[in-house]
């Protein structure tokens, strides 16, 4: 028995290496003020966007994107810094919204690439629809690196159409963007031996 725990905890070991690590975002709980004016890797509130508490996920704080205005996007965006991602690399980016359109509203998610001199990409921005909620809700997004890029620029908007009486109304908490680091092959291989040993020795076991 305490060899299958042993080789057990190991493959769970090496698993673990496959999960997301090294934050890219900074203060994603919007728990911590921006400098004025703010400086490079922190929120900036555009067109009346707060950080409030008026609902919140987790902590204190949330971004409060209120949009009562006809063709008005209220959004709060980051720059991260330079150097902050590397080409090649997949990420995990999370967050939670909670959102009420009314008429000519919607909630936009705009992602993009930079390199290291300020410029998007190629292929970017993009731009992905935020679900109204009556609560908050987690959304995710896997997303590659392209060559030459060294910074991502993120950006929740509440947006509104020119039409009387448009409203998007968008909070987001706990924004999270992470690099996935895959098992290098030989773990791979370690885990693959130690998972087809636990059955082996079960059968055994069985037989016996």
């Amino acid at each position: 028995m305490t060899g299958k725990r042993s080789l057990l905890w190991s493959a769970l070991v090496l698993i673990a290496a496959a999960v997301p690590a090294s934050a890219q975002v900074t203060n994603g709980g919007f728990e911590l003020p921006s400098s004025a004016p703010p400086a490079a890797g922190e929120w900036q509130y555009i067109n009346g966007a707060a950080r409030d508490g008026t609902s919140v996920r987790s902590g204190s704080f949330a971004a409060n994107l209120t949009n009562t205005a006809e063709a008005q996007n209220v959004n709060v965006f980051q720059q991260t810094l330079v150097g902050s991602v590397t080409p090649g690399t997949a990420y995990n980016l999370s967050f939670y919204s909670r959102a009420a359109y009314g008429v000519a509203g919607e909630g936009q998610l705009q992602v993009g690439f930079m390199n290291a001199g300020g410029g998007l990409l190629p292929g970017s921005p993009s731009f992905f629809q935020i679900p109204a909620s009556a609560s908050f809700v987690l959304n995710t997004r896997s997303l590659t690196a392209p060559a030459n890029s060294s910074q991502f620029f993120i950006a929740f908007n509440a947006v509104t159409g020119a039409v009387t009486g448009a409203s998007s109304v968008l909070f987001i908490d706990d924004v999270s963007m992470a690099a996935v680091q895959v098992p290098e092959p030989a773990s791979l291989a370690a885990i693959g031996a130690g998972a087809a040993m636990l059955m082996r020795r079960r059968r055994a076991s069985a037989r016996a």
